[in-house]
């Protein structure tokens, strides 16, 4: 049953966190160059969360949004996200439980890479569901690959 896939936002990502942690991000986030961070690492998480769908050859289930994700792994999206942020905080250490949630959502989207778990599918597929081509080879083979490498007889006078 194919469903509406979701985008990642910064409220999303600051719903997820803790009093303690939206304190220690809204310390740094105020400085120059900073207001920018939590959009680019959702974006990162986004693209490596769509990356490890598409890798399982799994592409008739991505949505042709490329900012969009399944819901179903919203959760964990969060908490790669979570953890890429927190870890840019100077002076902070997210601690044990954080860097447990990481880990498992680590886990469970190097499953989906390998076609171990399947997305539900898109509501709005990609139009062209099929990997891209790869050219092949103009290598020419003139012989065959000899039967007999090594062995005492062929290595004699060397």
């Amino acid at each position: 049953m194919a469903v509406a896939w979701v985008a990642l936002d910064e409220a999303a990502l600051l719903g997820s966190m803790t009093s303690r942690e939206r304190e220690q991000f809204g310390r740094i986030s105020a400085t120059a160059g900073t207001p920018d961070r939590a959009v680019n690492v959702l974006a990162d998480t986004v693209a490596e969360v769509r990356g490890m769908i598409e890798s399982a050859e799994l592409l008739d289930r991505v949505d042709v949004d490329r900012n969009k994700i399944p819901p179903s792994m919203r959760g964990r999206a969060l908490a790669l996200a979570r953890w890429a942020l927190l870890c840019t905080v100077p002076g902070y250490e997210p601690g044990e439980a954080r860097r447990t949630e990481y880990l498992e959502a680590r886990r469970y989207f190097e499953k989906v890479a390998t076609g171990a778990i399947k997305p539900e599918p898109s509501d709005n597929p990609t139009a062209n569901p099929t990997l891209p081509a790869i050219p092949h080879s103009n290598a020419e083979v003139i012989s065959g690959v000899p039967e007999k490498i090594t062995g005492r007889e062929e290595l004699r006078g060397l």
